[in-house]
């Protein structure tokens, strides 16, 4: 009979395997990363026309260090450009690292990038804070200062020649004094990702902040609320505010969630013309309303309308004595007619002309541009649209 130890051994050691992987599945986490690119080695008077931002890794770290993933510079995205030496389009893999231990990438995509080099340009562009955070409850944002204002901007010609503003991330989170700092101007994506490849010169700059002791202010606009509904045939054409705009007062924080403001109900019950009202607005919890909550309000009202659509031969007046019209180009004009369905049922070319005055024109070729003051229509009826927008006409000498 065989022995059984090897048997036990084989199975001991499975046993292990399988708990040290359940060990490592627990202690150690995925994740993914947008890492910013970073060209290095680009000859000093090329560029890359591409608009390049970031790379998505995927991390694999200790669970305990989960969070050490996501701090700047912990996984580097390096691109290459030291063997490219002029103006053409060139294939490159960028070089991803992790700097942390027990973290190492295991994917990531692109993992081919298309490089087109270009001659790089420079422009001037204004510098702009963008502001990270708030400030602590109790104080609030005062002046922001960067010195100098403009910089130099350096980069292919697409983004140099688009961009007349860079931004400065200014980071004033929980901040209770005034500070002075430094930093990297920077232009970014529609994504709100940094670009990387265009840079600036001075590549930073000084940044002077005042915070000041007591609350925020902002101001935003009005929403309406309703209850009931207009006259039947009838619509809300037009809302008007006064003031248009309430300001707030409170925590940075707090006022940075408010973008509008709802009033009080308006009632429409049974309107069918304009009216005015008077109403207030709800004022969000932790903030304060600066003046009065009140607030004048007026509805345009008109009536529900439908469209019409006429072709017109246009009639003249105002000829100069001695000419006549021998030809028009286009010879009709298509126009788009609102108003209650009942009067559009009713339009014909006896109530309904284009009048063209020919006043001063001459002998020849005349192009007459259209307005819709020109359009002869009953009452309550309103010219949308019409085409074309202007008409050759040709005058001659009248035979005598």
């Amino acid at each position: 009979m065989k022995p059984a130890w090897p048997i036990q051994l084989g199975g001991a050691v499975a046993v292990a395997i399988l708990a040290w992987l359940v060990v490592f599945g627990v202690n150690y986490q995925s994740f993914a990363v947008a890492v910013p690119l970073q060209i290095m080695g680009l000859v000093d008077d090329l560029a890359v026309a591409e608009q390049l931002t970031i790379v998505q890794a995927t991390v694999r770290v200790k669970a305990i260090n989960a969070k050490k993933v996501k701090v700047p510079g912990a996984i580097s995205a390096v691109l290459d450009c030291s063997s490219l030496l002029g103006v053409g389009s060139y294939h490159l893999a960028p070089k991803i690292e992790s700097k942390l231990e027990d973290a190492w990438v295991i994917d990531f995509h692109p993992k081919d990038i298309l490089v087109s080099l270009v001659p790089k340009v420079t422009g001037t562009v204004e510098l702009v804070p963008d502001v990270v955070g708030y400030p602590a409850s109790g104080y609030s944002l005062g002046e922001i200062r960067i010195a100098p204002s403009t910089v130099e901007m350096l980069g292919p010609n697409t983004l140099v020649g688009a961009n007349s503003v860079a931004y400065v991330p200014v980071v004033v989170s929980g901040q209770r004094t005034s500070l002075s700092t430094i930093g990297a101007p920077q232009v970014k994506d529609q994504l709100g990702s940094p670009i990387v490849n265009v840079s600036f010169n001075p590549p930073q700059v000084a940044i002077s902040v005042e915070i000041k002791k007591g609350d925020s202010y902002k101001t935003v606009g009005l929403e309406p609320a309703f209850v009931n509904e207009l006259a039947g045939g009838y619509w809300i054409s037009l809302i008007e505010f006064e003031p248009p705009a309430l300001t707030l007062r409170g925590d940075a924080k707090r006022l940075a969630d408010i973008s509008i403001l709802s009033t009080t109900p308006i009632d429409l019950a049974g309107h069918s013309g304009d009216f005015r009202d008077k109403v207030a607005v709800d004022v969000p919890m932790g903030v304060e309303l600066v003046g009065t909550n009140l607030v004048d309000v007026k509805i345009i009202v008109r009536t529900a309308s439908s469209n019409r659509k006429l072709v017109l031969l246009p009639t003249y007046t105002n000829i100069t004595e001695g000419l006549s019209v021998t030809s028009i180009s286009p010879p009709t004009v298509t126009v788009i007619l609102a108003g209650a369905p009942a009067q559009l049922s009713q339009l014909n070319r006896a109530n309904t002309s284009l009048d063209l005055d020919l006043r001063g024109s001459l002998s020849g070729v005349n192009v007459v541009e259209l307005a819709s003051s020109m359009f002869r229509v009953p009452e309550g009826i309103e010219v949308v649209s019409f085409e074309p927008l202007t008409l050759s006409v040709t005058l001659t000498k009248a035979e005598s």
